[in-house]
């Protein structure tokens, strides 16, 4: 009644809807967005790559050894590209990229399986293989803690060089995990107005604050 859109909290995360190589669980995910559409509301897809909830298998191979950069680009277009063809049309809007900035130090971008193997480059990847899959859906990087000065600047460093690329790149999701005394309006603010200067819409993706 009172919210026009729904996100899968885990439903459609590499874990939870694609648990081994060749076999992929639709049930629940196909039933987030049938009820979306029978209840007329819009649905934002989450969450294409992420280095949690990314199943063991999906950087080894059979003898679990680690896989080389071309396989696991493989496996990343594979997986993206049913994951968003399967919902074409019915999800406006994917985290495309989820939490790829660490939160302390002066690294731009988190030492995740997905960097390690593959490099920076994993990020562009991932949005231009769902951009091939659904050229009308918007596509988000999200993150959280986007209004730590810091963390905040690394992030639009992390866009801004995807922007500057010609990456299909249409907005950044702030995760709102806030709490009664932060962040700031002054600090919200900053982050929203730095991010939708780049040319990207900007959303709170998702939102709970903390009492405590």
């Amino acid at each position: 009644t009172q919210f026009s859109s729904m996100t899968p909290e885990n439903a459609m995360k590499m874990g939870p809807i694609h648990p081994e190589e060749n076999r992929y669980f639709w049930k629940d995910a196909d039933a987030i967005v049938a009820f979306a559409q029978q209840n007329k509301l819009r649905v934002r897809g989450h969450t294409l790559c992420w280095h949690n909830q990314t199943p063991r298998w999906f950087f080894t191979d059979s003898t679990g050894k680690q896989v080389s950069r071309e396989v696991l680009l493989a496996r990343m277009k594979q997986h993206i590209n049913e994951v968003v063809s399967r919902y074409k049309g019915k999800i406006y809007a994917w985290d495309v990229v989820n939490e790829a900035v660490p939160d302390g130090g002066t690294d731009i971008y988190r030492k995740s399986k997905f960097y390690e193997i593959i490099g920076e480059e994993y990020i562009e990847k991932a949005f231009q293989y769902a951009h091939e899959a659904d050229p009308t859906a918007m596509l988000f990087y999200n993150d959280y803690n986007t209004e730590s000065a810091s963390k905040r600047e690394r992030i639009y460093q992390l866009v801004k060089k995807l922007k500057d690329k010609g990456v299909p790149i249409n907005g950044v999701g702030l995760q709102g995990h806030w709490s009664l005394y932060e962040p700031t309006a002054q600090e919200l603010e900053e982050s929203i107005t730095k991010f939708a200067g780049l040319g990207l819409t900007v959303q709170i993706t998702e939102l709970d604050v903390s009492v405590y």
